[in-house]
């Protein structure tokens, strides 16, 4: 019995110290809610107060990395049969996909301190346990067939893989090196000409919303369309958003009550804390 028991607290020991590393890393690497792991608002080295077993891959903690520190291109040729393998440009895409919520619209489990690979997750073999959890193949061209049949309005199979012995374009990486998606400029504010008669207008301050009230991208900037940009055929009608829909979350009160806090006859001036809340 006590071998048993020393046997299984080398095991644990083993883990922790696995484990403990892993959290250094995703310590040193990332601005990190230490709710994900602690109990208490001042975890200490004496007090940690840790939780018990946080679900790290039902749930995740996600890393932002900087688009400029993933690679460039990724080789997809796990699946390999009838096509060459697929080259798929992961930094342009993580250009693309920072204002949106960045690494977690793929990556969206991750152990700590790292972001995991698809096939981490998703493997190759169809033996699915859960509709929730596709296998590499789905999980892949779900996250690209959506978009690219938006601005493409096709889904053939070539468009991004080549039959064996067909090399092409789409087997091309060379043609992504050193590409960069065009910067996207950030306004500082917006004047919205809208029909509510009482007040035509309402002037966004996009800095302000940044600046001074801490928001992030992705807080107003959900399921953003590629298409808006690079429809190659000029016809996807993207869906807009209703205009309340990124406001009425943290001013829900002034909308339904008072209209006039943000239209008005004329455009506004800045948000002036003193003269907004006396």
């Amino acid at each position: 019995m006590r071998s048993m028991m020393f046997s299984f607290s080398i095991a644990l020991l083993s883990i922790g110290l696995s484990f403990g590393q892993s959290l250094l890393l995703h310590h040193s690497n990332a601005d990190i809610n230490c709710k994900e792991c602690h109990s208490c608002d001042k975890p200490t080295a004496k007090n940690p107060c840790l939780l018990i077993c946080p679900d790290f891959t039902g749930k995740g903690i996600t890393l932002k990395h900087s688009a400029d520190k993933t690679p460039e291109t990724i080789k997809i040729d796990v699946l390999s049969e009838k096509y060459e393998a697929a080259v798929f440009p992961h930094r342009l895409h993580a250009e693309m996909a920072d204002m949106a919520g960045g690494c977690v619209l793929c990556h969206h489990n991750n152990s700590p301190g790292q972001v995991s690979p698809c096939i981490e997750c998703h493997k190759p073999s169809k033996q699915r346990t859960s509709l929730s959890k596709p296998d590499l193949k789905a999980a892949y061209h779900r996250l690209c067939l959506s978009c690219h049949i938006e601005w493409k309005h096709e889904n053939d199979c070539t468009s991004c893989h080549a039959l064996k012995g067909k090399k092409g374009m789409v087997t091309d990486k060379a043609k992504y090196i050193g590409k960069k998606h065009p910067t996207i400029k950030k306004p500082t504010k917006k004047v919205y000409n809208t029909e509510y008669d009482e007040g035509k207008f309402v002037t966004f301050y996009h800095d302000d919303h940044v600046k001074k009230f801490n928001l992030n991208c992705v807080d107003c900037h959900q399921d953003e369309k590629c298409a808006r940009c690079h429809d190659t055929a000029g016809t996807t009608l993207v869906q807009e958003r209703e205009p309340h829909d990124n406001c009425i979350a943290y001013h829900e009160q002034d909308i339904n009550n008072n209209c006039g806090k943000c239209h008005a006859d004329k455009e506004r001036p800045p948000f002036n804390h003193a003269k907004s809340t006396g």
